[in-house]
């Protein structure tokens, strides 16, 4: 009953596949006799070069060991998180899972309103209320997408929202959420919490006024404003008796202090290399071992597959129109339209040209992914997502046309040569 260890060594990106340390897994008293023991890999690709047993003492025990008739047996949680390995049953309370998955449902990265679907939320360890076998509920009445999180009002249900912030900021948090039955309060049925906070709130929103079935008379239920640090957070509603059904909770982001990536400031061309970016939610070719990220090389990453997303943080300095190029090269011929989404604060962008053909093994060159971007004064979301991977990204590069009005300067032609007039004769240098 090995406590689980950190594997530390080695580093793939720069290809130290064989940095081998040891990795001390614990020291225990053994009875004579015979003993198993097995080693279970949760995590990611993991190099073993061998097992050492380093007999301390021999005929009698040593003080540092672990008696094994001590030994608490470890509770193996199978509900596990296939990218953090942490657990996913939000209700288990086992000491060895008590740090649950992370994952942000959500990434805030700018100021501005933003929505997740209750319904695509964890809810792993729950327990459905009598008579249902989902916690989806389908009603075209709906506030958004014509889906809810229903049947949670069993007492010990948890929601729980994992949501990350770039950087510092405000950030206001609400729920939209409806009851059938009149006058309903959420004081003693169903509570929040933020973080590791100990304050239980209750919102004093009233339920079930309006005339008829109110299953879905959607109210804001507002759960406070809260001054949060970059870095990942939780908003948590605790099921203590009843609670509501749940459409979206709602974020509303202001006086955001965190990392730009790229800033416009004037009429030009603005980089974003390609290998600044952040691989968390790359997605590495099975070929490179799977999981998350990519692989950096001399010029630019490679190694990632369909379902990577890469993000931007763009700060204009004055309203601006900008031309959005990736400096790549292929390894197939496939179309823009096969490989990439883009989108520009969560709205998909139509690109310059779909049908623009990625030429296998070409040297690194530009291809023009947006044309005409308008962007107001402000922090803005630049994201790609890739459908297929047939190409190695080198940079982002963003060229205004226009800045604050003004249009961009024409680049300066190069004059020919006129065929017509005699070349100048060549300075003699004898003597």
């Amino acid at each position: 009953m090995v406590e689980n260890t950190d594997i530390v060594g080695g580093d793939a990106g720069q290809g130290a596949y064989w940095d081998w340390k040891n990795v001390l897994l614990g020291t225990y008293n053994l009875p004579a006799g015979d003993h198993f023991f097995s080693v279970k890999n949760v995590g990611g690709a993991c190099n073993i070069d061998g097992l050492l047993f380093n007999v301390m003492t021999s005929g009698s025990y040593d003080e540092n060991g672990y008696d094994l008739d001590k030994q608490v047996s470890i509770h193996d949680c199978e509900d596990r998180c296939p990218t953090c390995n942490k657990c996913l049953n939000v209700v288990c309370e086992e000491e060895v899972c008590a740090s649950k998955c992370d994952c942000p449902d959500i990434v805030l990265r700018r100021d501005g309103t933003f929505r997740l679907e209750a319904e695509n939320l964890n809810m792993t360890g729950n327990k459905y209320q009598d008579g249902k076998n989902s916690f989806i509920e389908e009603c075209g009445d709906l506030g958004s997408n014509g889906k809810c999180l229903a049947g949670i009002g069993v007492a010990g249900n948890k929601i729980v929202v994992n949501f990350e912030l770039k950087g510092s900021a405000k950030v206001a948090l609400s729920a939209y959420m409806a009851k059938y039955e009149a006058d309903f309060k959420l004081l003693n049925n169903a509570y929040f919490t933020v973080d590791d906070s100990q304050e239980k709130i209750y919102p004093d929103t009233t339920f079930g006024t309006a005339p008829g079935n109110d299953w879905y008379n959607w109210k804001k239920v507002e759960v406070g404003t809260f001054d949060l640090e970059a870095g990942k957070h939780t908003l948590t509603i605790h099921v203590e008796k009843e609670c509501p059904n749940t459409d979206y909770f709602e974020f509303e982001v202001s006086e955001y202090d965190g990392l730009i990536d790229t800033t416009i400031n004037a009429n030009g061309d603005f980089v974003k290399d390609a290998k600044t970016l952040d691989g968390s939610e790359a997605v590495k070719r099975p070929d490179f071992g799977g999981g998350m990220g990519f692989v950096a090389g001399a010029d630019g990453i490679y190694a990632f597959t369909g379902g990577t997303k890469f993000r931007v943080a763009l700060k204009a300095e004055a309203d601006c129109v900008v031309d959005i190029f990736l400096k790549l090269h292929s390894d197939k011929t496939e179309t823009f339209g096969q490989n990439f989404k883009f989108y520009i604060d969560d709205v998909e962008v139509e690109m310059a040209d779909p049908e623009a053909t990625m030429t296998p093994n070409d040297s690194w060159h530009e291809e023009i992914a947006l044309r005409g971007v308008q962007l107001s004064a402000g922090v803005h979301e630049f994201r790609i997502e890739v459908l297929q991977t047939h190409f190695d990204l080198n940079s982002i590069i963003f060229k205004t046309t226009s800045y604050n009005g003004e249009a961009r300067p024409g680049e300066i032609p190069e004059i020919p040569e006129n065929p017509d007039v005699p070349a100048l004769p060549e300075e003699n240098t004898e003597e």
